[in-house]
């Protein structure tokens, strides 16, 4: 079964700690993670596209240049996600915290 979520980030590069994020994902293989790059004005986009290129299979951007509301970045990366890949679970995460294990874990948790 696959499962993704859709994460929204505007200046986040602070935030996104890779180690975890790939930890997480050597762990659950069925798992993509479609980040939405909200024009970002900082490194964000950069770490975003590292983690694409280390993980295609489980990872994937999207780029917007001009920064919207949550709620329009989120229809986005839903339009963009369904189209690479069919999910039998989806999840919207406008507001992620990436320095938390747990909460990636208990984000699996509650897909099942």
């Amino acid at each position: 079964m696959k499962k993704g979520v859709i994460i929204t980030l505007y200046n986040k590069e602070m935030q996104i700690d890779k180690n975890l994020i790939i930890q997480f994902l050597k762990q659950q293989k069925n798992f993509h993670l479609c980040f939405v790059n909200n024009g970002c004005k900082d490194k964000t986009p950069a770490i975003l596209h590292e983690l694409a290129q280390l993980y295609p299979k489980f990872i994937s951007v999207v780029n917007i240049k001009n920064v919207k509301d949550n709620n329009q970045a989120l229809r986005i990366g839903f339009r963009f996600i369904l189209n690479i890949i069919e999910f039998n679970q989806l999840l919207l995460a406008p507001n992620f915290d990436f320095k938390d294990l747990k909460s990636l874990t208990e984000l699996n948790k509650s897909l099942k």
